[in-house]
């Protein structure tokens, strides 16, 4: 009985990541990308949105309020959003909702930069989920 030949690796190469796949394929490459520089929004998003609130109110209850805020979304449309996204072309839905996040972010980097921004920065952080 013949086994398939065991891949060996040489050193610390079996330490790191096979970076082939994104060499290989440009549409790969592509994904990567994009989902690399919208996790890094996100979480950058995640941090300076409760500050800003924090610095503008002083308030720990408010941003508690924004956290919430942005629970429920999640909640409400976690479930429809699997439906959605199996019954159209995902593409198409993807391509949807990141331009509506880089939309929602670039409104907060707008509101952001006024002088008065009480419930402009408010509601747009409501639907920045």
């Amino acid at each position: 009985m013949s086994h398939p030949p065991q891949r060996r690796f040489e050193g610390a190469r079996g330490f790191v990541i096979d970076l082939e796949p994104l060499r290989r394929d440009a549409d790969f490459r592509r994904l990567w990308t994009g989902q690399a520089v919208n996790t890094i929004g996100s979480q950058i998003t995640r941090v300076a949105l409760p500050y800003q609130v924090f610095v503008h109110t002083g308030s720990m209850a408010a941003i508690a309020l924004l956290t919430l805020v942005q629970l429920i979304p999640i909640m409400l449309f976690s479930l429809s959003g699997g439906a959605i996204a199996d019954a159209f072309d995902r593409r198409r839905v993807l391509l949807i909702t990141q331009v509506g996040l880089a939309v929602s972010s670039a409104a907060l980097v707008l509101l952001s930069l006024q002088r008065e921004n009480g419930s402009g920065l408010r509601c747009t952080a409501k639907l920045s989920g």
